[in-house]
């Protein structure tokens, strides 16, 4: 078989092996930047530039985004690939012909946008996009990047909490499966409370469950019930909590969460899980 794979022509091995999609092409010189002012915490400005199929992507965090203080900035090299995932979340978006579209708005969140490609160059800016426009396909192409290259806390929980001017999914994952692991952040639409029944309700209920509840800011009343028929047919979850949550460890022992099983890091919940059930860490 292997000498007669050998002899047969190379445009017969071509047609038969599987097709392989095209890599997204790159511009010589492009330029992104975006400033989001929300109206109930602060802004931050993306920066995504790229030259030669290499670049930069850099995240400023300001309680007054154009006069400071500055809460937080970073900045990262991007690859080629990375960049062509950021072209092809974008894809058929064409930032070079998208207008302002000044809608009014007293809440929500204005987003103001600057882009250079190669020679050509575009400004516009929106407010509240809905989900399915280009304007948003905008917004997750940006905060996609953002979210994956800046992995620490502080910038996490931010990209959740300005999240939650838009129209992205449920604020609800699954992080890990051995062990289970799950995050909910932000603040629950009530477009999405059924949805997020449906998540709460498929939660494992034979093996430990690591659930972390530190950046979720849903009412405590509405999730009552939810959490305590969580507790009645788990008894081995350990609840990832800080003070600022809604759901901190005084609303959690309401419920009925024992001291013992509310960690206040990740980190520290993952060792609570594997000393009191064994899971693997």
């Amino acid at each position: 078989m292997k000498r007669l794979l050998f002899l047969l022509p190379v445009a017969w091995l071509s047609a038969c092996l599987p097709e392989r999609e095209p890599p997204a092409a790159l511009p010589q010189h492009f330029r992104y930047e975006g400033a989001f002012y929300p109206a109930f915490m602060p802004g931050c400005r993306v920066r995504i530039q790229a030259a030669n199929g290499a670049g930069q992507v850099s995240l400023t965090v300001a309680q007054a985004l154009d006069e400071g203080p500055v809460l937080a900035a970073d900045s990262v090299p991007l690859t080629a690939r990375e960049l062509g995932q950021f072209f092809a979340a974008l894809d058929p978006v064409d930032l070079l012909r998208l207008d302002p579209h000044p809608r009014p708005g007293t809440d929500g969140v204005t987003v103001y946008n600057t882009v250079a490609r190669d020679s050509q160059q575009n400004a516009f800016h929106f407010w509240s996009p809905g989900p399915q426009t280009p304007e948003h396909r905008v917004v997750e192409a940006v905060l996609g990047v953002v979210r994956r290259k800046f992995p620490a806390r502080q910038h996490q929980e931010y990209v959740e909490d300005l999240e939650q001017y838009f129209a992205f999914p449920l604020p609800c994952k699954i992080t890990r499966r051995a062990p289970f692991e799950a995050r909910m952040y932000g603040t629950i639409a009530m477009r999405q409370q059924d949805t997020l029944a449906r998540f709460v309700e498929g939660l494992p209920s034979d093996q430990p469950l690591l659930l972390d509840v530190s950046n979720f800011h849903l009412d405590f009343g509405y999730c009552y019930p939810l959490f305590k028929a969580l507790l009645q047919r788990n008894a081995r979850v350990v609840w990832v909590t800080a003070p600022a949550s809604c759901w901190n460890e005084q609303a959690l022992q309401e419920i009925g969460v024992a001291p013992g099983l509310i960690a206040p890091s990740l980190g520290a919940g993952r060792q609570r899980a594997h000393a009191l059930f064994g899971s693997p860490l």
